[in-house]
């Protein structure tokens, strides 16, 4: 194969990694800001919450009954929750989740948690003690956390699932009224 001139030039650029600064792919949601390169932790919870806003959600620190953090979230209309997994006496947590949960009319049959859970890889969904949808998506950030950019890809891909699973269940005409 020859190669001449600009086409030497082009091929040669394919192979040379670029000195350009990388642009931060990780911007979304409304008034969000830039991702800063700070980890997020589920040892933190308030930069849990940081990290939410940043990708343009509103998120409210709290906590569950046994004490553990907890942050109450509104996406899209849906009430919704990041719990705190593996903690100590409230602290030092491990592991997060993030969960939406419908109230609809009748029970959420078998048969459909099945078909979304075997469509779906990254969230598991269920249906709660009275027969209602739960979306769950675990996150594992380890000791040391993920990079925001990371935890926001993450966040918008349970957001992503939420708008899917909504389509799924017919949500709102299937709303328990």
């Amino acid at each position: 194969m020859r190669v001449r001139g600009s086409g030497l030039l082009a091929a040669i650029l394919l192979f040379v990694p670029s000195h350009a600064p990388a642009q931060n792919p990780f911007l979304a949601g409304n008034n969000a800001t830039a991702v800063t390169p700070a980890n997020v932790a589920a040892a933190q919870p308030e930069g849990v919450v940081e990290a939410v806003r940043a990708v343009g959600y509103g998120a409210t620190l709290a906590r569950d009954g046994q004490g553990d953090p907890m942050i109450n979230l509104n996406i899209e209309g849906a009430p919704a929750l990041i719990l705190f997994y593996g903690c100590d006496e409230g602290a030092r947590c491990r592991t997060l989740g993030l969960r939406v949960s419908y109230n609809i009319a009748g029970i959420w049959p078998a048969e459909k948690v099945a078909q979304w859970n075997a469509g779906n890889r990254f969230a598991r969904a269920w249906a709660d003690g009275e027969g209602d949808p739960v979306l769950q998506m675990d996150l594992i950030p380890g000791e040391t956390g993920i990079p925001q950019s990371t935890f926001g890809t993450s966040f918008l891909t349970f957001v992503q699932l939420k708008r899917e699973m909504e389509r799924f269940i017919d949500w709102p005409r299937s709303a328990a009224r």
